[in-house]
């Protein structure tokens, strides 16, 4: 343990991180700790096991803290577009390897939706630069603006979809429907490899595949209604975006829509303002939703709901630059399918998956 110890101290020195004496601490239990779950005996003696968790390099860096207050103020130092703060309370005690479990969407994957066909050239003329679906559809409003959680998952892409659903199936019914969230638990669940999804529940999964589902198979409310009562179902597979004023059209006309990008190691520190990525290796796929747009100090920005609570960043909303890490590149929806009886129900509970 004491060799492991004085390797840890190496790589600090070698790494050139600036620690707290909090944040020290908490690397340094994590890595222990990271080494004994990767470690395997052969022979009696420890051996660190090969492979993607392997290394000590590598642990060094899977078990870094997330959030550091030296980087957030190299962050706020090199750019003016954003703010970046260390003090998320979503991501207290979180290692690297932490959030980027958190990152399960397949960008670019094998399932992909047929592309919505074309807008009018005038339809597409008269697009406001600011646009905001909880203003807007005042009607769903609470619907569109709820920060749900992911906890510890990898199904954002169950969350973003399930939600923009959630959202359409409320503006579809004038504002009936808006209690209860369609459960993104079921859909990571249930649109898996065995329904033809290509989806592996907290291990990740495509966006797409879950439209194609929500058609096919429906989603349910969580409620306590049967569940084959209880499934709702898109007018067919979905659809893909991916050109900016048609995104913009379609939130106006049908509600907010998935979206999936990269996300990199400075991400997380976001608080407000305009992301753009700065510094940071990549941490994986991530999908979200998208709510509207706006312009800040002159740059064109994507309003947007994640899925990490209102305690990470702008009350769990961010703003990202058009065309940033790929946001505006693998954008998908579908349509409620309008074959349900909508009701208020007054003892409907919250339910956040």
């Amino acid at each position: 343990m004491l060799e492991l110890e004085e390797d840890f101290d190496y790589l600090l020195a070698d790494s050139g991180m600036q620690y707290s004496l909090e944040e020290l601490t908490q690397h340094r239990e994590d890595f222990l700790a990271a080494h004994r779950a990767a470690t395997k005996e052969v022979d009696g003696k420890p051996i660190v096991a090969s492979g993607p968790s392997g290394g000590l390099t590598r642990l060094f860096w899977k078990s870094r803290p997330m959030l550091i207050k030296s980087l957030a103020d190299a962050l706020n130092r090199d750019q003016k577009s954003w703010v970046a703060s260390f003090e998320q309370e979503r991501f207290k005690g979180a290692s690297v390897s932490d959030v980027k479990t958190l990152c399960g969407t397949i960008l670019n994957g094998p399932s992909k939706l047929p592309k919505k066909s074309p807008s009018y050239p005038s339809d597409l003329k008269d697009l406001p630069d600011s646009f905001d679906a909880r203003e807007h559809f005042k009607n769903c409003s609470h619907v569109i603006g709820h920060a749900r959680d992911q906890s510890t998952c990898g199904s954002c892409w169950a969350f973003a979809t399930s939600e923009a659903f959630s959202d359409r199936l409320c503006i579809r019914s004038g504002g009936q429907y808006d209690m209860v969230p369609l459960s993104a638990g079921h859909t990571a669940a249930c649109c898996s490899e065995a329904e033809g999804c290509f989806s592996f529940g907290c291990d990740g999964g495509q966006p797409d595949s879950a439209w194609r589902w929500f058609s096919e198979h429906g989603v349910v409310s969580g409620y306590i209604n049967a569940i084959h009562s209880d499934r709702h179902y898109t007018e067919d597979e979905g659809y893909s975006l991916d050109q900016v004023d048609e995104i913009k059209k379609e939130i106006i006309d049908n509600g907010p829509v998935a979206a999936a990008f990269t996300v990199y190691e400075d991400f997380p520190y976001y608080k407000s303002g305009v992301y753009k990525h700065v510094r940071g290796s990549e941490l994986g796929g991530h999908a979200v939703k998208i709510i509207g747009w706006g312009v800040e100090q002159n740059e064109q920005y994507w309003l947007v709901m994640n899925s990490w609570n209102v305690n990470w960043g702008d009350k769990g909303t961010f703003k990202i630059a058009f065309g940033e890490c790929g946001i505006d590149s693998e954008v998908t929806a579908g349509v409620p399918r309008d074959n349900k009886k909508f009701s208020r129900g007054g003892a409907q509970p919250e339910i956040m998956l």
